[in-house]
């Protein structure tokens, strides 16, 4: 049985049938992040009523979290909004449905951020896992893949955002979670990071030495990367760029192997999904994006 329907058949066993979402592990209690993922994987080249009506409920439920301002936490029974909010708009924005929750989450993200810079005299720029802390790189990725599918990418609070990923940028290509250096030494890139900071800058369509030196580092990492998480993101990056390694069918069967051993997160299982198809990258674009083919700075001359 190829992998992919293993996988498919992995996600369904997981989801909660009173609610229709999922949890970080089959066991555990239902949360947005990978409720949005599930769903997602389940319909990225699957229109079928069945497929829809399964991820509207995973869309409704989600629906319900959301307060009153606009933002979600990340499970129910929790008040605080954060970072899961743009995986609610990203939800909701490929369905198209629950215009209202879009708007609301979309004015929170646009209203919201960090209280405090990340260093001193830093313009902070980004988004926080949580409020009033400091900004990271994942969260300001997702929100701007988030309010890029709104149609906000041209927003102030989102040209603030790109401009701090350019420079949180490491030198040798990449990004780390947070800042840059740490005691005057740079950090390592981290394959996660530097996948959603691709993905959030691949719907500009702009090609810079930062996306280009990016592109190089996290094609050479993903060669030895069987994660789950870090792989399916970083498959979805370099296809954003037009970078998808010929050997990826491997990898991800290899990484799934590791799945089925050690993690049935359904949120793992999603991405390796997504990551294994055209479609799944298309949904976190918008439809008028178009990033340049990629051309490895090593064979420049």
């Amino acid at each position: 049985m190829d992998w992919r329907t293993t996988a498919r058949r992995t996600i369904l066993d997981g989801r909660r049938a009173r609610d229709g979402a999922w949890g970080r592990d089959p066991s555990g209690s239902p949360r947005v992040e990978p409720t949005a993922l599930a769903l997602l994987a389940l319909t990225r080249d699957d229109d079928s009523p069945a497929a829809r009506s399964i991820a509207v409920q995973a869309c409704d439920w989600m629906a319900g979290l959301q307060n009153p301002r606009g933002g979600l936490p990340l499970s129910a029974g929790l008040e605080e909004s954060s970072w899961p909010t743009s995986f609610a708009i990203l939800s909701w924005n490929v369905l198209d449905i629950h215009p209202e929750a879009r708007v609301l989450a979309r004015g929170w993200l646009l209203d919201s951020g960090s209280d405090e810079p990340s260093s001193a005299g830093e313009d902070p720029g980004g988004w926080p896992w949580v409020q009033g802390t400091f900004t990271w790189i994942e969260p300001t990725a997702l929100a701007l893949i988030a309010l890029a599918l709104e149609g906000e990418e041209r927003h102030p609070r989102c040209l603030e955002a790109v401009a701090m990923i350019h420079e949180r940028a490491l030198n040798g290509g990449g990004w780390n979670a947070g800042n840059k250096a740490v005691f005057g030494r740079e950090l390592r890139p981290q394959p996660t990071s530097t996948a959603l900071a691709l993905i959030a800058l691949a719907v500009r369509g702009e090609r810079s030495i930062v996306t280009s030196r990016a592109v190089d580092y996290l094609s050479d990492a993903l060669k030895t990367i069987r994660s789950a998480a870090s792989l399916g993101w970083g498959l979805i990056a370099l296809r954003a760029w037009d970078a998808y390694p010929t050997e990826a069918d491997v990898w991800l069967a290899q990484a799934h192997e590791l799945c089925q051993e050690r993690d049935q997160s359904p949120a793992s299982l999603a991405l390796l999904l997504l990551a294994a198809s055209e479609a799944g990258t298309r949904l976190f674009l918008p439809t008028n994006s178009k990033s340049p083919p990629h051309e490895p700075i090593r064979d420049r001359r």
